[in-house]
């Protein structure tokens, strides 16, 4: 099946991807002076519904930092 990647709105995060096969999310930042990817990250042994709730959150950063950011083993790719 593959990562399913989903462009999101944020000042500092580009789109966000999930694999459910692997249960791995991925998400890329912003370079702040292009817009464009500066970095990825992958997450291991993530929730569905924790990339969902990123993606529709009000405010995607602080749906990450809320849920992603300090809970789950990632590397930078």
């Amino acid at each position: 099946m593959g990562i399913n990647w989903t462009d999101v709105d944020s000042s500092q995060i580009v789109r966000v991807g999930y694999d459910p096969e692997t249960l791995k999310a991925y998400v890329s930042f912003k370079d702040r002076r292009t817009g464009d990817v500066q970095s990825t990250y992958e997450y291991d042994d993530v929730p569905e519904d924790v990339v969902t709730n990123i993606i529709n959150a009000e405010s995607a950063g602080r749906g990450f930092g809320a849920t992603l950011k300090f809970g789950y083993t990632y590397r930078r790719m």
